[in-house]
């Protein structure tokens, strides 16, 4: 088959749906919903940072885990986003650091450190139950999680 008898069998339009009102509406309505999701989560723990900011709390925790964050180019309050995104999910994480003054380059480091060790609990649950060593792959998980963000520290360019 020659080229131009490929191209007479391929439409020469592609027919695409038009969008209609109701299509607009249902795609609006989830994106409410999800907006509503991830208020429930991001919106107090924004106000708890915030709070726990303003009291001794915030920096005697920033303050504990501030040498091993430092190692990976993050405050040490940044450690309250780590824990819970670590525990939960990340949307807690990111309501976690909203508060704080993040460097473009940081909040990348928090975001991969993140992205490899997020809900560590549940993960680790889901994982046993399908027999896997959880403890050996969350393990595995924050070791790569903390040696990627190392190495995104270390050769970002300050």
């Amino acid at each position: 088959m020659n080229p131009t008898e490929m191209n007479a069998s391929r439409p020469t339009v592609i027919d695409q749906p038009s969008v209609s009102k109701d299509t607009f509406v249902r795609g609006f309505s989830k994106g409410l919903k999800t907006l509503w999701l991830m208020s429930k989560f991001m919106f107090p723990l924004i106000i708890l940072v915030t709070v726990l900011g303003k009291t001794p709390w915030l920096a005697m925790l920033g303050n504990a885990f501030a040498p091993i964050l430092a190692l990976i180019g993050l405050p040490g309050e940044a450690s309250v986003g780590i824990l819970l995104g670590m525990a939960t999910n990340l949307y807690a994480a990111i309501g976690a650091v909203a508060p704080l003054n993040m460097t473009v380059k940081q909040a990348t480091i928090f975001g991969f450190f993140l992205l490899i060790s997020h809900g560590l609990l549940i993960e680790g649950a889901i994982t046993k139950n399908f027999g896997a060593p959880a403890w050996k792959l969350t393990g595995l998980r924050l070791l790569t999680s903390f040696l990627f963000a190392f190495l995104l520290n270390v050769l970002w360019p300050s």
